[in-house]
Formats: C-alpha cells, sequence, structure tokens
C-alpha cells in the first residue's frame, strides 16, 4: 500500500479549474486484485 508517485490532474468541466489529487494504490491480499483511488491528500 502506498501512495503512487506524481499527483493526477483533471479539469472540472463546470469550472475550468485543474484540480490536483494524490492516488492510493494497494494489491488485495487475497485475491490478487489491484484497488486505486484518488484521495483529496495523503
Amino acid at each position: 500500500m502506498d501512495f503512487a508517485g506524481k499527483k493526477i490532474k483533471y479539469i472540472d468541466k463546470e469550472t475550468g479549474e485543474i484540480i490536483l489529487k494524490d492516488f492510493f494504490v494497494s494489491i488485495l491480499p487475497c485475491s490478487g486484485y489491484t484497488f486505486g483511488m484518488a484521495t483529496e491528500n495523503m
């Protein structure tokens, strides 16, 4: 479990604002699936 590299960014279509998010990545132990989620901050 860790936060991956650089922040990801996207543009809010309504306001045109560029938003930066940290990206959390983990491997789920029993299934071996990868889980990822953009978060407001670490």
